[in-house]
């Protein structure tokens, strides 16, 4: 529960310093651009990209579900994934989990992360890319992740939400490779676990973070458009995407997914650390306290 609580907070904390990137890369992944006369894929640089984005006013659309969703998936990766670790560690009698045995559990761990989270990002998704309404300079989609979940629901049944599963549940090894490295990285380096520093889990975080990003970014891009196409299988999706791009248009958008992913990912263990102590220690404080008690 420590793992998870510090989790949830820390990518909470790491999405919301990089979440301009988040927005910018899922619109390049969805091929979606928020102006008929414009594009965001004619910018340059990522500079004029996310000043594209301000100018309109939609750099932070979604901001409120991403959280949510990002709030619900690490505490659910990293309880379960914690739990597991300590029963294997136990039934094996070993201080330490191979890289086999940190893989197994990792995408036992995505695998229920994806399936109970999939309708918050099939949301979120829908939220970021919403088109804006040139009448009113608002855009068309209703600020509540509720409501956007129950929108899609009744506009085209329950299964709705669980668009782009598929992808998603190959996409469970982004986070089983990237926590994975993280762990085996660690080992090598440190003699127990718990030794690590948190300038230590910001780096190792960040050179996890790329290995897994650009191992597994075309499925990233599937599931981005899975989320908003309708009776599209995935070996259309990638069939239509390199029709119309080459092979390259799979990873459309990479630049700045890689940039977001990294800072998102190394702020994710740094905070992660920060918090996990801060945990500790008020959990020692109450012991102490329960103990003067007794």
């Amino acid at each position: 529960m420590e793992h998870a609580v510090s989790g949830s907070i820390s990518g909470v904390a790491s999405i919301s310093l990089t979440y301009p990137l988040v927005t910018l890369s899922t619109l390049l992944q969805a091929r979606k651009s928020l102006q008929e006369d414009d594009s965001i894929e004619t910018k340059k640089s990522i500079i004029e990209q996310l000043t594209f984005l301000y100018e309109e006013g939609s750099l932070y659309n979604g901001l409120s579900s991403t959280v949510s969703g990002i709030a619900a998936t690490n505490f659910v990766y990293y309880y379960f994934f914690e739990k597991l670790s300590a029963l294997r560690l136990k039934q094996s009698n070993k201080q330490k989990l191979s890289f086999f045995e940190s893989t197994a559990i990792g995408f036992i761990s995505g695998s229920i992360t994806a399936i109970a989270t999939n309708p918050i990002w099939t949301a979120n998704t829908r939220l970021i890319t919403a088109n804006k309404d040139k009448a009113s300079g608002k855009y068309d989609v209703d600020s509540s992740l509720a409501k956007t979940i129950c929108n899609i629901i009744n506009e085209d049944g329950f299964f709705a939400v669980f668009k782009g599963l598929k992808p998603a549940l190959i996409l469970v090894l982004n986070p089983v490779i990237q926590y994975s490295v993280f762990e085996q990285l660690k080992n090598l380096i440190y003699a127990s676990r718990d030794d690590i520093t948190p300038n230590m889990s910001f780096i190792l975080g960040a050179i996890s973070k790329v290995i897994a990003t650009v191992f597994t970014y075309p499925t990233i891009t599937i599931k981005t458009q899975s989320h908003l196409q309708k009776d599209q299988s995935m070996i259309d999706m990638f069939q239509k995407i390199i029709k119309k791009d080459g092979f390259l248009g799979l990873f459309k958008g990479l630049q700045s997914k890689i940039l977001q992913s990294v800072l998102t990912s190394a702020f994710l263990f740094y905070f992660k650390h920060r918090t996990l102590d801060l945990i500790k220690f008020l959990l020692r404080l109450k012991n102490k306290k329960i103990a003067k008690m007794e």
